[in-house]
């Protein structure tokens, strides 16, 4: 199973803009739109060059992707991005004119820490560990405490 990691959206607040992709849970590629752009953080870049850099060094194309990953949870993200562009989020992601596929691969919105929680873990190799996300911004969260038992999440604290 092949998971696209994807983080950014054009002309937001959004920064840190990048892509990664998972083969079987394994990162087999992954890229920050800063080295493509230049710009430190790529402040309102989609990852464009990430996800396409992405793609070919794992010799994918979007369609053989399964399914797609975005680190925030939709409700906050969607309030990041312009009014009426919502229904169009998959087409501005992938547009056309960059990219080649039969159709987009479902897309789902984690939450800003579980996503970090995730990440981390699942490259860690331990089956239990407790887990501290410390980010100015989650959702609505700054703070997390959380523990994984054998690939469950139970998330212990929350800070706003």
């Amino acid at each position: 199973m092949y998971i696209l990691g994807i983080m950014g959206f054009p002309g937001t607040l959004c920064h840190d803009g990048s892509a990664a992709i998972l083969k079987d849970g394994i990162v087999i590629a992954a890229a920050e739109q800063e080295r493509f752009s230049r710009r430190k953080h790529a402040p309102g870049e989609a990852p464009y060059d990430a996800i396409k850099f992405c793609l070919e060094k794992a010799k994918l194309s979007l369609d053989d992707i399964d399914y797609i990953a975005n680190g925030w949870a939709e409700e906050k993200h969607m309030k990041m991005i312009p009014r009426g562009v919502e229904s169009d989020y998959a087409k501005i992601i992938f547009p056309k004119t960059l990219f080649s596929y039969n159709e987009i691969p479902p897309i789902y919105f984690v939450k800003h820490h579980i996503a970090h929680i995730m990440s981390a873990y699942f490259q860690s190799g331990f089956k239990d560990a407790a887990c501290l996300v410390i980010d100015a911004q989650g959702e609505s969260e700054s703070i997390t405490l959380a523990k994984m038992t054998k690939d469950k999440l139970k998330i212990l604290k929350t800070y706003d």
